[in-house]
């Protein structure tokens, strides 16, 4: 993977070439390295070939950005991952374990209900959580450490299916305890299908929304990523495209339950779908942070 520091710029006006950073400018921008180097390629900006061992990148130095795996997170508790099989305990094609790639205690989602694996349910040839059975299942963490900070960050890699289970299925879902829901407090959030179904995505928190509609229900999948700021400004980012905001601030409680595929501690609301990779951290990424993020997962989930 190229990090930012091998990016060199070449300045439109005087020629000079700067090492470490981009300029900006109009001139063009060089990724050095092969081709299985180069990682960030934003619409706008396309990687050309140019000579055996150097690629241009076309475009403003705006647009470029390094990827970032979500172990860079600020906060991460809770990171899943198909791709590493050896997180996943099965019994025959269900998963009974999923285990965090944070390594932090209670991160280990434990099964609730059948939810079956596949090493190709996702865009064709990738591995993932298969709900698009109708299962009704979910995987669950009880005493999930989500801390009494006020920010967040989470994110999944999947699908929404061209039929949902139920009106507002969970892809994640953390309710504060056992006698709360995980839409209508401050100590609680959620990530659903929202109106119209299967064709956008919701976060809520305190019985205030933000969403992000006009989505396709692509098999392929998408890359999904929401925060929550300090000053409790909600965004919902898909394949890149950030939605209008909301707000709505104060603190978590933590402690309490995170579902994977279903609201929290509540027999309903069952996500439909493929879940391939998701995450959660306390702490706020700007719009540059979750750029690079996406790129990181649309890379790795060949998209």
């Amino acid at each position: 993977m190229l990090q930012l520091t091998q990016l060199i710029g070449f300045g439109a006006a005087s020629g000079a070439i700067t090492v470490g950073k981009v300029i900006a400018g109009s001139g063009a921008y060089v990724l050095v390295g092969t081709t299985a180097g180069v990682v960030r390629i934003s619409p706008t900006h396309k990687v050309l070939p140019a000579a055996a061992s150097s690629y241009s990148l076309t475009g403003t130095a705006a647009g470029v950005s390094k990827p970032v795996s979500p172990a860079a997170l600020t906060g991460l508790v809770g990171w899943w991952d198909t791709s590493v099989t050896s997180s996943l305990t099965l019994s025959g094609t269900n998963v009974t374990a999923f285990a965090s790639q944070t390594g932090i205690s209670n991160t280990t989602l434990s099964n609730y209900n059948n939810v079956p694996y596949s090493a190709t349910a996702f865009n064709t040839s990738y591995p993932g959580l298969n709900y698009v059975n109708g299962n009704a299942g979910t995987l669950e963490v009880a005493s999930f450490p989500m801390g009494t900070g006020n920010t967040l960050t989470a994110f999944y890699v999947g699908t929404m299916a061209s039929a949902a289970s139920s009106a507002a299925g969970r892809v994640m879902s953390y309710a504060k305890n056992i006698s709360s829901n995980d839409f209508d407090n401050a100590g609680s959030w959620t990530v659903s299908n929202g109106t119209p179904l299967t064709t956008s995505v919701l976060l809520t928190r305190n019985s205030l929304n933000t969403q992000l509609a006009g989505i396709s229900a692509s098999p392929a999948g998408h890359r999904v990523i929401v925060t929550i700021d300090s000053s409790g400004v909600m965004t919902v980012y898909v394949d890149g495209v950030a939605s209008s905001t909301a707000t709505s601030s104060g603190n978590w409680v933590s402690g309490g339950y995170f579902d994977l595929g279903r609201q929290a501690r509540t027999a309903s609301d069952y996500w439909y779908g493929v879940i391939a990779e998701a995450g959660v951290a306390t702490g706020f990424t700007n719009a540059t942070g979750v750029a690079g993020l996406d790129a990181y997962l649309k890379a790795k989930w060949g998209l």
